[in-house]
């Protein structure tokens, strides 16, 4: 009996250092203690015919934004988008096994029910950092971690 007690004294010691290990590498810590977040700031990104079409480029063709923000007919062949729709956010129920019900928000400049009263740092903040405009962490499947290495001039981008 006094063996037996060991061992399982042995084994709770081992699961209780190994614990924070495999947290650390499995899941990360931002679970349990929150985002790690940065105040907002009053930036502002200068606003030219160039940083739209760089803006256009990579939400359409290089980042696949529009994939998740706007509502597709899933029945046609090639998913078109629904008309008038670009950016009006989507339920990602249709991905099989997402935990809980995830939402991509509406990017449209609408005030009330899209990113119309976003500054550029809220919006800069989401794309780079996963933290939405009101503090909270946008769920990773949104790819941030990729997003916050992109360049911010238009120049050096192609």
């Amino acid at each position: 009996m006094k063996r037996l007690g060991k061992i399982l004294a042995i084994i709770i010691l081992a699961v209780i250092l190994l614990l924070p290990v495999v947290i650390t590498f499995i899941i990360g810590w931002r679970p349990f203690i929150g985002p790690k977040t940065r105040e907002l700031t009053n930036r502002t990104f200068e606003r030219t015919p160039e940083r739209l079409a760089r803006g256009t480029y990579l939400v359409e063709a290089q980042t696949g934004c529009m994939v998740c923000h706007s509502p597709h007919d899933w029945t046609q062949h090639e998913a078109v988008i629904l008309p008038g729709m670009k950016g009006a956010g989507q339920d990602m129920g249709f991905i099989k096994d997402l935990p809980g019900r995830v939402i991509a928000p509406n990017l449209t400049p609408d005030p009330e029910t899209g990113a119309g009263n976003w500054s550029d740092d809220m919006l800069a903040r989401a794309i780079r950092e996963g933290i939405g405009h009101d503090g909270r962490a946008l769920f990773p499947l949104m790819p941030y971690e990729h997003y916050r290495h992109l360049p911010t001039d238009a120049r050096s981008f192609p």
